[in-house]
């Protein structure tokens, strides 16, 4: 095996000046130190990593650093050429301790991808020797990867982006991503991005998230076609999110967490929690859908600002778009909380949500034209709506939003029940799955996009809230929390 033996003696004796561990709520935390510029050698790619099915990754690596157990772990360095490499990695899992990794060397850049990767899984105690993948707790031993190159504990100038996708599905599981930066000067339409960015074959380019947390990136860029979308970016391809939070991310405009930016780009939320983000001037202040489709299942968006409240919302966009239990609330003073402009042919519909505004002035969803496109499938709670016909068994609304939620921080849910809010009528398990199976966007390069959805999520996970609790099959509550009706 090749190594570069003066580089990585030098690494150690600059980690062990580096690592600091400090006491913190049970976590240690490690001080930052970006690596070096890695080489592009395929040749040593193939020699050092062979063909394993499992790597190890340690913040600062271990032993012979080939990546064969904790003991012989790959360094930061390691991770990238492991990532960016000719190595196949399309059934290899990747195991990450904990510790703040910095995956860019460069401001204003990211790292690659594109190819498969099975699988990549943080939170693994420091403590973990051989092979072993028992003492894992992304909570307990959070596994961050950062932006945050000058090291001043915010995205800004001087930082770098997180993670660029042009090709390849690639997991991640129980990872921080944070403090991704992209500048006014180096945004462009085509590459980078502060968080993540997605840009490929719109049917075989996918991220897939779960567990994760992406948190106070900043998209700097002002010019319309490439700000926003701070914590992703999609121009072509998908992001498939289940049980990840985006938060304190911002933007200048358009989508402070997530943007969709063309019709190949497919957005997938699942038991998701967007909030507290922000953009400063308008169009969406949580997701951004210039065009493009997006599938929502228990996910709540709510909290997230902007100083243009009259033209934002908290999803604004005109993309095909699929919402179902999820509780989308709106800001005092906010013109909109869903504000739609779905053309024909996006089949729009929704079915088993919460649409509100917190002082009741909002529309919870606005249809923006005669042109566009959007169905009730029923069973919604809302306080008003504008341009689109809502059913029987929709239920509006007109009391104070007080006096029906309270919000519970612990499960990131707002609770609420049945009788306060006057409900007679309830969705199923039978019709939420039948208008999701149902969703067939015929502007989506995706055929049977709800189907696809549907078998991503599993039909089971329409059967439960966000805190993963069961509802009633046959008295689904609206939105995202279910009390578990009788």
């Amino acid at each position: 095996m090749k190594t570069d033996i003066s580089y990585r003696t030098a690494l150690l004796l600059t980690a062990a000046l580096a690592l600091v561990p400090v006491s913190q709520s049970c976590q240690k935390h490690y001080d930052m130190v970006p690596p070096p510029t890695v080489q592009d050698d395929d040749d040593l790619d193939d020699e050092i990593f062979g063909d394993a099915e499992d790597y190890f990754v340690s913040l600062y690596g271990e032993g012979e650093m080939d990546g064969s157990s904790w003991d012989n772990a790959l360094d930061a360095a390691g991770l990238i050429d492991l990532l960016t490499g000719s190595a196949d990695l399309s059934k290899c899992h990747i195991h990450v301790c904990e510790g703040t990794y910095c995956l860019a060397s460069a401001a204003n850049t990211s790292v690659t991808v594109k190819k498969d990767v099975a699988g990549i899984f943080g939170g693994y105690s420091s403590l973990s020797q051989g092979t072993s993948t028992e003492n894992r707790d992304p909570e307990k031993y959070p596994t961050i990867f950062s932006g945050d190159l000058n090291e001043d504990g915010m995205a800004d100038e001087g930082d770098s982006g997180l993670m660029t996708i042009n090709s390849g599905h690639v997991k991640i599981d129980g990872v921080t991503f944070q403090h991704g930066y992209i500048s006014e000067n180096t945004a462009s339409a085509r590459t980078g991005g502060s968080g993540f960015f997605i840009d490929g074959d719109a049917s075989s380019t996918i991220l897939e998230l779960s567990g994760c947390i992406v948190r106070d990136c900043v998209n700097a860029a002002t010019n319309s076609s490439y700000a926003g979308g701070a914590a992703i970016m999609i121009m072509t391809g998908q992001a498939r999110l289940k049980d990840v939070q985006l938060t304190g991310n911002h933007s200048d405009n358009r989508g402070g967490a997530i943007r969709c930016c063309e019709q190949g780009s497919i957005l997938m939320l699942d038991r998701c929690l967007i909030n507290d983000n922000d953009i400063t001037n308008q169009w969406g202040s949580g997701i951004q859908l210039s065009s493009g489709n997006a599938c929502l299942n228990n996910t709540s968006i709510f909290g997230n600002t902007t100083d243009k409240l009259e033209q934002s919302g908290q999803i604004n966009g005109g993309a095909a778009m699929l919402i179902v239990n999820s509780t989308i609330i709106g800001e005092d003073s906010e013109t909109y909380v869903v504000r739609c402009e779905s053309p024909a042919g996006s089949t729009t519909r929704f079915i088993n949500n919460v649409f509100l505004s917190k002082d009741g002035t909002g529309t919870g969803f606005c249809l923006n034209g005669n042109s566009f496109e959007a169905t009730s499938f029923g069973f919604n709670l809302y306080n008003k709506v504008s341009g689109v016909t809502m059913l029987a068994s929709d239920r509006q609304y007109t009391g104070n939003f007080t006096d029906l939620c309270s919000y519970n921080g612990q499960d990131n849910v707002f609770e609420w029940t049945a009788d306060a809010a006057g409900l007679s009528e309830f969705a199923t398990a039978a019709a939420v799955t039948k208008a999701v199976r149902g969703f067939n966007p015929s502007t989506c390069p995706v055929a049977n996009l709800g189907n696809v959805f549907a078998d991503w999520c599993t039909e089971a996970a329409f059967s439960v809230d966000a805190r993963g609790s069961a509802r009633n099959p046959e008295k689904f509550q609206p939105g995202a929390y279910d009390a578990g009706l009788q």
